[in-house]
């Protein structure tokens, strides 16, 4: 693939550092995109097994917790995140990577295939797919909901977050079991949550340029999806309209 394809759409952010991230292994590189208000925290359980096999770089997200800040005045967006990856990795001399991302970075894994960078793409539970304003609403209003109360939800649940049932109720959202996490890993994703400063711009701006961005088919030769945020993981093909995958948010 040549790197002359790989470019940031927009150059109203200046190539940043990665800010927080996890970087282990040898091999070809691969870029691990976290869920919207994540960390690169979310993948740990599973770069003690991919380091065998690749140069794995976690980072965490433009605009989130321990995530390099955007420059002042710019709207946190899809394009503005994936601008920031491209031209962080160019800067470590990574033009194309192979690319895993959930949820907010599984939308980045397919706009930064859309873009040429990414070699290959695995999309857990993608973001951008939805089919109507109101499926968007049914997404993005839990997280704005937890973003305001997450202060009184962490002050109150404190003393509770050791009981798995209250673990798996508050992340049923984005996992279908959150009471397999360790207590203080929870805590921690919930505070992250909560100071992840852009998320009702970046929840704003998802409504307004989503679904994901059309990218030409020959670009999937194999196009699947893992699973639906809160559900069972199962491999499902993606059914194809105009060229946007139909994942669930």
């Amino acid at each position: 693939m040549s790197e002359a394809v790989v470019q940031a759409e927009s150059r109203a952010v200046p190539a940043d550092a990665l800010g927080d991230v996890c970087e282990q292994g040898n091999g070809s590189p691969l870029i691990l995109l976290h869920g919207l208000s994540g960390t690169w925290h979310i993948w740990k359980p599973v770069i003690e097994h991919l380091k065998a096999h690749h140069q794995v770089i976690a980072p965490t997200l433009p605009g989130h917790h321990g995530g390099p800040a955007l420059s002042t005045g710019v709207e946190p967006s899809v394009a503005v995140i994936a601008d920031m990856l491209i031209e962080s990795f160019a800067a470590r001399g990574i033009h194309s990577a192979h690319v895993a991302g959930n949820s907010l970075g599984g939308w980045l894994s397919l706009e930064l295939a859309r873009r040429g960078f990414a070699k290959s793409v695995v999309a857990f539970s993608p973001a951008g797919a939805w089919r109507t304003a109101a499926d968007y609403r049914d997404v993005s209003r839990p997280f704005g909901i937890f973003f305001v109360l997450m202060p009184f939800i962490l002050f109150l649940t404190t003393l509770f977050l050791g009981f798995a049932w209250l673990r798996h109720q508050l992340g049923l959202q984005t996992m279908e079991h959150a009471e397999r996490m360790p207590e203080s890993d929870f805590r921690d994703s919930l505070s992250a949550l909560g100071k992840t400063r852009i998320l009702p711009a970046l929840l704003r701006t998802m409504g307004r340029d989503g679904p994901i961005a059309a990218a030409r088919r020959s670009r999937y030769s194999d196009p699947h999806r893992l699973g639906r945020a809160g559900q069972s993981d199962s491999v499902r093909a993606l059914r194809q309209a105009d060229d946007r995958a139909c994942a669930g948010g």
